[in-house]
């Protein structure tokens, strides 16, 4: 019974010393200085992991994964690269010493062309930081240390494009109202003045100049208190200095020619017909004036001009003077009066 024990006890101790004895030669083989295999936070090949996905230190509006994080190699010559990147003529990182950084495929479902922001919180031990990757159109926060991408600034929209009317039209017509206003020369006149429609057409070879031929039809009182009607008629040169715009200004002026009779209800000495007389003029005009393009084919027209004539016919060796002053006996053939007129012209 004893002798099978003591054969018992060699064979274990005989096959103690063949297991250990490998291990203690790959022990005595291995440096002092030798890295081990793997560590916490590492996988194999010495990438380590970074962290951030599962201690709940995730910023809101992002997502985070484990990401692989190369070590970085040795330092190299800092203006010497790989030969792809010198032909490629960019930058190599990892000729230089940096970290590489490999980002976990998009999550299920995303464009995977769409953009996305990658974030690195450094740890404070050395360790790999916190790699946080943001979707299309979540902004990254801004934490102390992080290193947030730069966005480019959208140039602001260009402003609206002035109104222009690009089309020139040369031919018009012009329908206005009249208003004529007159001095009084007798003392017992209450007003003088006379109200009318108007007719014109224009002409405008170019934008910056146009030929007007207008005629009126007036009826009122006069500057001796009689009932009168006329009719003028003028030929007009209207420049126009800013003829692209919406409201365009307008000055006008040219030859003056009108035609007037006179009725009294009584019988008066300076009139040829005693209760009647008729008159010719010849003068001038000029005026100014603004027209609102309210559409390409319409203007709305408001404008005043001076009339100043004087008579044109025979008035009988001065005997039928059209102004008469019976107080001081003066007698006059030539006067001036004010126009405003409002109305609109169509343009072809």
């Amino acid at each position: 019974m004893l002798t099978c024990k003591s054969y018992t006890g060699a064979l274990v101790a005989g096959a103690l010393l063949a297991v250990s004895q490998p291990a203690l030669a790959r022990g005595a083989e291995a440096g002092p200085y030798d890295e081990p295999e793997s560590q916490p936070g590492q996988t194999a090949g010495g990438k380590s992991k970074a962290t951030g996905a599962k201690d709940g230190k995730c910023p809101p509006g992002a997502y985070c994964e484990e990401a692989e994080v190369a070590p970085p190699p040795e330092l190299a010559d800092p203006g010497a690269g790989t030969p792809e990147t010198a032909a490629a003529g960019q930058p190599d990182s990892g000729a230089a010493g940096g970290t590489t950084v490999v980002l976990p495929p998009p999550p299920p479902g995303s464009d995977p062309n769409a953009p996305r922001v990658l974030v690195v919180q450094p740890s404070a031990g050395g360790e790999p930081g916190q790699v946080i990757v943001y979707e299309a159109g979540a902004a990254p926060p801004h934490l102390p240390g992080a290193y947030e991408p730069v966005r480019p600034v959208p140039p602001p929209p260009p402003p609206p494009p002035k109104r222009k009317w690009r089309r020139h039209r040369a031919w018009g017509a012009n329908l206005r109202f009249d208003g004529a206003i007159m001095p009084r020369y007798r003392v017992h006149t209450e007003a003088a003045g006379m109200v009318g429609l108007g007719l014109g057409f224009r002409f405008r070879p170019i934008p910056f100049f146009a030929v007007g031929l207008d005629a009126d039809f007036m009826g009122g009182i006069d500057s001796m208190g009689y009932e009168r009607r006329e009719l003028p008629v003028a030929l007009n040169a209207i420049f126009y200095p800013n003829p692209r715009d919406v409201v365009q200004f307008y000055a006008f002026g040219g030859p003056h020619v009108s035609y007037a009779t006179v009725y009294s209800d009584r019988a008066e000495p300076h009139l040829a017909e005693e209760t009647s007389d008729e008159y010719t003029y010849v003068g001038g005009q000029l005026g100014i004036g603004l027209e609102f393009r309210v559409s390409p084919l319409v203007g709305i027209n408001f404008d005043g001009y001076g009339v100043l004539r004087a008579r044109a016919d025979d008035d009988g060796d001065g005997m039928y003077p059209e102004l008469y002053d019976s107080r001081t006996g003066e007698t006059a053939n030539a006067l001036g009066y004010g126009v405003l007129r409002g109305g609109a012209t169509f343009w072809w």
